[in-house]
């Protein structure tokens, strides 16, 4: 068994600002220790851990790994997330606001300040106990992705040795992204409990509320799908402004990470990582060097074949191997160069999809481009995201031909069967929380009836 709390006292007494109120470490544990009492039948079983507010979470997760439960944390509480975990679980472990509005999960454990304890009990947790995650965003079907509470432990260390000099102690946790996603999961959730730093419970879904409630010291946990929608908003009092401001999940225009210190008045720090791994490294954004940095306690490596392989203590050998693709450099800092898994046959030929949309990327008129692959004989589609000079390039000649003319520059490199033969021209893609983009979901821009 193991303590799982590195931070051993201090000032800081209050673990997380919940439904309007201060944690405090005392609350904490007789809360704690009421959730392990409700568990204990449970033993030895699979528990659904689903809660709305990132303190609750905290309070299931090491209630469950204490009381022997096993943990499937679904990365949303929609129905078909649900319904596609039918049967792998005894327990649905929530809180108020989850079962309020979704009745249907039974039997269930309600983690509520009526679950509490008289007296506070100790967080002991078994480094062995198991926690499920699963990708969401990138393709059709989520893959569940296996660690221990020892890989989760020593992940918020080595979140702690890169952002503990750079967030003051007694500074609160703010974020806009879920911590049901391993990256909110690490650090919204897990790094300010197990370091002694404020949990806020309640996700802002909008750029303005986090405004509101924001004050200092802070560090804001965020995505570019909230960071590349601030415009013509105010650069934030003195007062307001947080420690560090974290991105993750996507890519972060340079416009966009520009924008976003000047608002906040930090730049942006950027985390790599993926849900089989969590965090692997950083770069901050706006300096000389924009080259990724390994996590400290984090090697980074190139395979055989050219692609990613991280080690360390909180990375489970399932997460070592990535289909990013990188170039080293001596001093140990590297840059991505695009994704070995999106190589498709298309005429017999072998035609990488990352090449195409790096090449269409690096021209004037196109601010970002997606392809997408169809069946057998179908080819490529191209969908576009124009600068500005990419639309006035589109009024000028229409749609038919700039992408006549996308495909000639292309042609300079790509064999004739890799280019694209249809080509959709929007203004921005919907994102998601995590600012990903599902690409199973873009053949539906091709479809007879889209708009």
């Amino acid at each position: 068994m193991m303590n799982p709390f590195f931070h051993t006292g201090g000032p800081v007494e209050t673990v997380a600002f919940c439904a309007g109120q201060n944690v405090s470490r005392q609350r904490f544990l007789c809360d704690l220790a009421g959730a392990v009492r409700h568990l204990l039948p449970f033993s030895g079983g699979i528990g659904l851990l689903l809660t709305e507010d990132a303190y609750w979470s905290a309070v299931g997760l090491l209630a469950m790994a204490q009381a022997g439960v096993d943990v499937i944390l679904p990365p949303n509480a929609q129905p078909a997330s649900i319904q596609a975990l039918a049967g792998q679980f005894a327990i649905v472990v929530c809180d108020s606001e989850i079962a309020a509005t979704d009745s249907g999960l039974t039997p269930k454990i309600v983690l509520d300040a009526t679950l509490a304890s008289a007296l506070p009990g100790n967080v002991m947790c078994d480094p062995s106990a198991r926690v499920s995650f699963f990708t969401s965003g990138s393709s059709a079907a989520r893959k569940q992705c296996l660690k221990t509470m020892a890989h989760l432990f020593a992940e918020a260390q080595a979140i702690e040795h890169l952002l503990g000099h750079r967030a003051p102690a007694a500074c609160a946790v703010f974020g806009t992204v879920s911590h049901q996603h391993a990256y909110g999961f690490a650090f919204r959730m897990l790094w300010p409990l197990l370091s002694g730093r404020q949990i806020v419970g309640r996700m802002h879904r909008f750029i303005e509320s986090l405004f509101h409630d924001l004050h200092r010291p802070a560090v804001v946990v965020s995505s570019p799908a909230h960071l590349s929608r601030l415009e013509g908003i105010r650069p934030l009092p003195e007062a307001k402004m947080p420690s560090v401001l974290l991105s993750a999940g996507g890519h972060l225009r340079d416009d966009a990470a520009a924008a976003a210190m000047r608002i906040f008045g930090v730049p942006v720090t950027d985390i790599y990582g993926s849900t089989e791994a969590g965090a692997m490294a950083f770069r901050i954004r706006g300096g000389a060097d924009d080259m990724w940095e390994a996590l400290p306690g984090t090697t980074i490596s190139p395979s055989a074949t050219g692609e990613l392989r991280a080690q360390a203590a909180h990375i489970p050998p399932e997460g070592e191997n990535n289909a990013d693709r990188l170039k080293l450099r001596s001093d140990g800092k590297f840059m991505l160069t695009g994704r070995s898994d999106r190589v498709v046959k298309v005429e017999g030929k072998r035609i990488s999809l990352s090449e195409i949309e790096r090449l269409l990327g690096e021209m004037a008129e196109v601010e970002s481009a997606f392809i997408v692959s169809f069946t057998e004989g179908e080819g490529l589609g191209a969908i576009i995201i124009p600068t500005q000079n990419g639309w006035n390039a589109v009024k000028h000649m229409g749609q038919f031909r700039f992408g006549r003319q996308l495909r000639a520059h292309l042609a300079r490199w790509i064999d004739p069967a890799g280019l694209p033969r249809r080509w959709r021209f929007l203004k921005e893609l919907p994102l998601g929380d995590m600012g990903k983009t599902n690409r199973a979901e873009l053949a539906r821009y091709f479809e007879a009836d889209s708009p």
